[in-house]
């Protein structure tokens, strides 16, 4: 089944259509042949312009107004203009969208550029300074790390803690 926009169904609701050239010679609109096409717009994405500290391995949800039918594309732009595409995956409603632009770079500034459909938005931020090569000798890290097995701890208080902690971790 083909799903319409708005504009496509108020067309078939009240526009004059062109002779398709159907067996009895009406005017009229063949939903068969109708092309789809995409007006979806941003409404929101989770990304502020200006935005500091975003995790290096962060991903971004954005939210159309209508369908994404059409081409949904983005890439990120580093300060230097290096160009990396962005993965974009559409959910089954086409409403919805989940950019992974892969790892980034930390202290890095970056433009996230989307296309919709056409519509251009673009978003600038920051990553924070997660991600960055480690400041130490990795040598230096043996004996100053710990390990938390919070899936076999043995909970005290309060009662049934433990039980329920279990059901979340493994």
């Amino acid at each position: 089944m083909r799903q319409l926009g708005w504009m496509s169904l108020a067309c078939l609701m009240g526009c004059q259509g062109e002779d398709k050239g159907t067996e009895t010679g009406q005017v009229g609109v063949d939903t068969n042949e109708i092309d789809t096409v995409c007006v979806a717009t941003l409404l929101e994405i989770d990304l502020e312009e200006g935005e500091s500290d975003v995790y290096y391995r962060r991903t971004f949800n954005a939210v159309f107004s209508e369908p994404a039918t059409g081409d949904v594309s983005a890439v990120l732009v580093a300060t230097d203009g290096t160009e990396t595409p962005v993965t974009v995956s559409l959910d089954e409603t086409l409403y919805n969208a989940v950019l992974d632009p892969g790892p980034m770079i930390a202290e890095e500034s970056y433009t996230l550029a989307l296309d919709v459909c056409g519509e251009q938005s673009s978003f600038g931020f920051s990553t924070s300074v997660y991600g960055g090569d480690l400041i130490v000798e990795p040598s230096d890290l043996v004996g100053n790390t710990y390990l938390f097995d919070l899936g076999t701890a043995e909970y005290k208080q309060p009662e049934g803690l433990g039980m329920i902690i279990g059901l979340f971790l493994s």
